[in-house]
């Protein structure tokens, strides 16, 4: 709808360069501060973030009831469009991988928070479904953390020479559309 495009666009436009950002490649002594959990999302991901957030009022402030049942689809479409950002990543090392993990993480706490406050802002009797993007949020996120724990592993098998077997995935198996690029983008 041209809702959802008006509010998604400013998030296409944010994320236009994500993909090939340098903190993908970097050095992995850069990613020790998101391994001990103080990482912080790239900037463009924060402005994803606060983009949202200014959404709600504007869609409150509408003569229109209706605005804030939006807001799933609005959601829905800026996961969408972070997704096919995150898919486009050609290398990922160690270090980047921990960042992804933490980008991936604060979008998820994002879209949780203002899907709640969605839920709670409908009229009585009304339903709305809140899950972001169904699962592809969640799906893509323990796909990263999955597999960056095999990168490090096989780093680590390669220092000391080692062979290295893949541990296996306890749970339900991997998205192939999730796994596939982000294979490849790792070096697994």
């Amino acid at each position: 709808t041209v809702v959802t495009q008006c509010c998604a666009q400013p998030v296409a436009n944010i994320l236009r360069g994500y993909a090939e950002m340098q903190e993908w490649v970097s050095a992995d002594g850069a990613g020790a501060e998101a391994a001990m959990g103080g990482g912080m999302p790239l900037q463009c991901i924060t402005l994803v973030g606060e983009h949202l957030f200014s959404l709600v009022p504007q869609l409150e402030r509408s003569s229109e009831s209706s605005q804030l049942e939006w807001l799933p689809t609005i959601l829905e479409a800026v996961v969408e469009a972070a997704v096919q950002k995150v898919l486009q990543i050609k290398q990922l090392s160690p270090s980047g991988a921990l960042q992804l993990v933490v980008d991936l993480e604060y979008l998820r706490k994002v879209t949780d928070a203002l899907g709640s406050s969605g839920a709670g802002a409908q009229p009585e009797g009304a339903v709305v479904d809140v899950s972001v993007a169904g699962s592809r949020l969640p799906e893509l996120l323990e796909a990263v953390e999955f597999l960056a724990a095999q990168q490090r592993r096989k780093k680590e098998c390669a220092a000391k020479a080692e062979a290295f077997v893949e541990e296996p995935r306890q749970g339900a198996p991997l998205s192939r559309w999730a796994e596939r690029p982000l294979r490849a983008a790792m070096g697994l």
